[in-house]
């Protein structure tokens, strides 16, 4: 004799959990924490130097507090020791150091990877102490239209428009547009000196995202334009009536700055752990600026190619990338009535293994 049971129905299980906001990983090999979009929508508005506020991963504080420039430090070093990168595409550096950081909004951000320690020489021997890592949103995963106004009592206000549309099954594109203005002179501490710099900004972006499922390739092309002016001094100052005078101290300065970016990259089909990428990147930034009696202009072009090769040794559990990189830079800077120049440009190659 024997027994049988038999069950009509099964039960369900399901496991949930809430994803935080700040994230540690604990399978990369580096010391890496990612911010993600629900960390940044913590304040009501902010920049790149502005999104590490809410959150103990970076130490943020003013170099200076009559141009409100923001400073990081990792491991007790500086901005300059630091690789700064968007997209994997290194974009605030060289003369771009000081105020590059709040030249990227807010709402362009879709996540952020920071790196403590030595960082991946993939994109370049500048991690000294550490890389920053800025991703955008993606055109063919963002949301068609979001808009952002922000305003305070501090007379400072934004507005932002993200538009994306797909033009095909393929290609979809994106057009971020971004302008903050700050127009009210403000002195709560009655030090003479303005709180905040008086500020004008205009920031357009446009990209397109390729994208094949079918034969592995993907690229990323964009465009971006920003114009970004300052005044900064004493409560009365007049830049009509006072610069180059002694009448009251004051600073301006205004920025331009264009950069072009294209990223193309390759899956093999049969081998979806092995990919090649090409990135290639142009930037011109050009600052006119005075403080006080004192003149400085400074002009940088740059070009930045890299070719990379991703497989593996034997199992996934040994990764490596190697490739070549080339930098090309040219400096002009007139300092009062001293001029300035110089060409830095290197070229290297890379090889780096990783194992779980």
């Amino acid at each position: 004799a024997f027994s049988s049971y038999s069950q009509d129905t099964l039960r369900e299980i399901k496991v949930q959990t809430k994803r935080k906001s700040l994230q540690k990983s604990y399978t990369l090999t580096g010391n890496t924490t990612l911010i993600t979009k629900n960390e940044l929508l913590k304040a009501a508005c902010c920049n790149l130097a502005e999104s590490f506020e809410t959150n103990p991963s970076i130490d943020t504080n003013f170099s200076d507090a009559l141009t409100g420039t923001k400073q990081i430090k990792m491991l007790g070093l500086t901005s300059p020791y630091l690789m700064m990168t968007q997209e994997n595409v290194p974009s605030v550096r060289g003369a771009s150091q000081v105020y590059g950081l709040s030249f990227t909004p807010g709402p362009w951000i879709e996540s952020i990877q920071i790196t403590k320690g030595a960082g991946s020489v993939v994109n370049g021997f500048e991690s000294i102490s550490g890389q920053i890592n800025t991703e955008l949103v993606k055109p063919l995963t963002e949301v068609p239209v979001l808009l952002n106004f922000y305003g305070s009592t501090d007379s400072r206000f934004e507005l932002n428009a993200n538009l994306n549309a797909k033009l095909s099954d393929k290609w979809a594109t994106s057009l971020l547009l971004h302008g903050n203005i700050r127009d009210s002179k403000m002195d709560k501490n009655e030090d003479g000196f303005l709180d905040n710099p008086l500020q004008k900004q205009i920031n357009v972006l446009n990209r397109y995202q390729y994208y094949n499922a079918e034969t592995g390739w993907v690229s990323f092309i964009n465009f971006q334009f920003m114009d970004d002016t300052k005044l900064m001094g004493q409560l009365d100052f007049n830049p009509d009536t006072d610069k180059g005078t002694t009448n009251h101290w004051g600073s301006e300065i205004d920025t331009k700055k264009i950069d072009i970016s294209t990223k193309i990259g390759y899956v093999f089909k049969d081998m979806p752990f092995q990919s090649i990428g090409f990135q290639n990147a142009f930037s011109s930034y050009d600052q006119n600026s005075y403080f006080g009696l004192n003149g400085y202009n400074i002009r940088q072009n740059s070009f930045y190619s890299n070719l990379i090769f991703n497989s593996i040794i034997n199992n996934e559990k040994n990764k490596f990338a190697t490739g070549l990189n080339f930098t090309y830079d040219t400096y002009s800077e007139l300092v009062n009535s001293f001029f300035y120049s110089r060409i830095d440009n290197t070229v290297g190659t890379f090889f780096e293994y990783t194992f779980d």
